[in-house]
């Protein structure tokens, strides 16, 4: 497509959707208790998803002095997290799985593949 074709199609949609807006959108009002009902009756039809991560500590099963300093490392990263720390950053710092560089990113999620106890993420 040439230019001048491009830019004359471009005019022609602009047109297009200047009449639309005045021929229909004078006449239509969308209220915002309109858009939270419509949230509210379709969010469950929608497809949701979440953004997980997590830092992964292996801890031996035997009682063995590493073990004791991986827990303490685990309790020491949650507390860290749970003041505020950007999880990414720690997430580096104590690599494990999934690699590093991820930051601890798992991906995207689905409600439906999710474990149980996971699905109140997708409360309002």
């Amino acid at each position: 497509m040439s230019l001048a074709a491009y830019r004359q199609n471009t005019k022609r949609e602009i047109l297009k959707y200047r009449i639309i807006n005045i021929a229909v959108g004078s006449k239509v009002s969308v209220t915002d208790a309109d858009v939270q009902s419509y949230y509210e009756r379709h969010m469950q039809a929608a497809n949701v998803q979440v953004r997980a991560s997590h830092i992964f500590v292996a801890i031996p099963e035997a009682p063995t002095r590493p073990r004791r300093r991986k827990g303490e490392a685990s309790q020491l990263l949650l507390q860290r997290a749970q003041s505020g720390e950007d999880f990414s950053r720690l997430a580096r710092e104590y690599p494990r799985i999934p690699p590093p560089a991820r930051g601890g990113d798992l991906g995207w999620f689905g409600k439906d593949i999710l474990p149980k106890p996971s699905r109140s993420w997708f409360s309002p």
